[in-house]
């Protein structure tokens, strides 16, 4: 069976990826801090790694939001991605 996404929805697509993010951000975080285990860094830097989830989650929907209008100009003119979908017999 071949089916084509013709459409993605702009703020459901942008709120999953919103909450998705930040969990990125808090792994880049936990990395940065055991990463910095000096204590002569500087305080602006503690300040970056506590903010970081926040501003990939922001940036997430921004980018999301634009990724989601692309998509649905781009399939409107040439058509949707198509991928094929298969029934799985259960056992």
């Amino acid at each position: 069976m071949r089916t084509q996404i013709k459409r993605i929805s702009i703020l459901q697509t942008s709120k999953v990826i919103t909450l998705i993010y930040p969990i990125f951000g808090l792994i880049h975080t936990m990395i940065g801090i055991w990463m910095l285990t000096s204590t002569e860094q500087p305080n602006w830097l503690g300040i970056l790694l506590i903010c970081v989830p926040l501003i990939i989650g922001i940036f997430g929907f921004v980018f999301s939001v634009i990724g989601c209008c692309l998509y649905n100009l781009i399939a409107s003119k040439v058509g949707g991605i198509e991928f094929i979908l298969e029934d799985l017999e259960s056992e």
